[in-house]
């Protein structure tokens, strides 16, 4: 065999891996590694992609001859791999010594790639969900995830085929279709939830101090991506909450949020499990009703300024600490602060997508009386 074509048969199965679209992540930075240690890795990577695709690019007089090559590799994978042992592994060991075989038995000389490319990046996915509206999609395993607004999710080809890993910025609801083989992963900036079948909800804009889990039905376990976390796995049961602390949370607003933080949690930890929450407060976002229950206008005005694309200041950071319940089921953002304004001392003015929040004085000890 030619010495310019000393490939490890380590690598060539990792070739194999990405040219059939199904390479993990782990094995491909192990591929790109291998390709940026010498110029002459990524010829010989590019020698072996080429032949690969050789069918679709090659010249017509030269397709009879490229098929009755490959048809001759085909039949010598077949008779040197027993039927009772045909693994993948296995398989692709084969594969990988007659691939080499085939280039530097005289096929290299019909396509080589004269471009000299950078290393090689998985086909990935990725929907958004943008500032204004949300998204339900329909993910390639058969589950389905709700993407809240300003939010995206990413995948790669190898999704429901050998993983079921996706990235998360921002929130989105998963009802995941139950295999027990493969895993579902959904990783964020600080924590990692794992799921076989169920459905939960996880809410990490990147701008919030804050991560949100909640588990609606089914079995997850999260574990922090952090490794001063005390805590690092924890499994959660349905209706049970845990969020994880990116930055401290200020004392008056621990004692308000709607989350219940744990006041005691500390900067990169998890919080104690919070039991027998209503789920419905953290995930009717999707729903054509979202609840709104005692949740504070300083917590509330995010989730306006996502779902409505607007922006939202305080004239006073006192006005945040008024807290708001109600139903809201597609209602535009005007009739929300008329709602808003009648139930606590606030007005309000709009100029175009701004919206200014005042202290409405004449209010304010009426409302005070009521809530004390």
């Amino acid at each position: 065999m030619n010495e310019s074509f000393n490939i490890p048969e380590d690598i060539s199965i990792l070739i194999i891996e990405f040219l059939e679209g199904n390479i993990a992540d782990e094995n491909l930075s192990r591929l790109n590694h291998w390709l940026k240690e010498d110029d002459a890795h990524l010829k010989q990577f590019n020698a072996l992609k080429s032949v690969w695709l050789m069918n679709s690019k090659a010249l017509p007089y030269e397709a009879p001859k490229i098929d009755s090559d490959l048809d001759k590799v085909k039949d010598k994978i077949a008779n040197k791999v027993k039927p009772e042992v045909r693994h993948l592994w296995t398989f692709k060991k084969v594969a990988a010594s007659w691939i080499v075989f085939l280039v530097t038995g005289g096929l290299l000389g019909l396509l080589v790639s004269r471009e000299k490319t950078e290393p090689v990046v998985p086909a990935l996915t990725t929907i958004t969900a943008p500032v204004g509206a949300k998204s339900i999609v329909d993910l390639p395993d058969g589950s389905k995830v709700w993407i809240n607004a300003g939010s995206t999710i990413t995948y790669n080809n190898s999704f429901g085929k050998l993983n079921r890993d996706l990235k998360l910025v921002g929130e989105a609801y998963f009802s995941v279709k139950t295999n027990p083989s493969l895993p579902f992963i959904v990783k964020t900036s600080d924590i990692m939830v794992k799921a076989m079948g169920t459905k939960f909800n996880v809410k990490a804009y990147p701008e919030e101090k804050t991560i949100t889990t909640t588990l609606e039905e089914g079995k997850i376990i999260v574990t922090s991506l952090k490794k001063k976390s005390p805590d690092k796995v924890v499994e959660l049961k349905p209706r049970e909450m845990i969020t994880f602390i990116k930055q401290p949370m200020e004392p008056a607003k621990a004692e308000t949020q709607q989350e219940h933080v744990n006041k005691k949690g500390s900067e990169g930890t998890l919080s104690e499990i919070i039991p027998e929450v209503k789920t419905e407060l953290q995930t009717s976002w999707k729903d054509a009703t979202w609840i709104i229950e005692g949740k504070t206008l300083g917590d509330l005005a995010p989730l306006l300024e996502r779902r409505y694309n607007v922006l939202i200041s305080f004239e006073k950071t006192d006005i945040k600490q008024f807290k708001f319940t109600g139903k809201i089921q597609n209602e535009p953002i005007e009739q929300i602060l008329m709602a808003i304004e009648l139930s606590s001392p606030v007005k309000f003015s709009i100029s175009n997508n701004k919206i200014s929040l005042y202290l409405n004085k004449a209010m304010l000890e009426k409302y005070t009386q009521n809530t004390n």
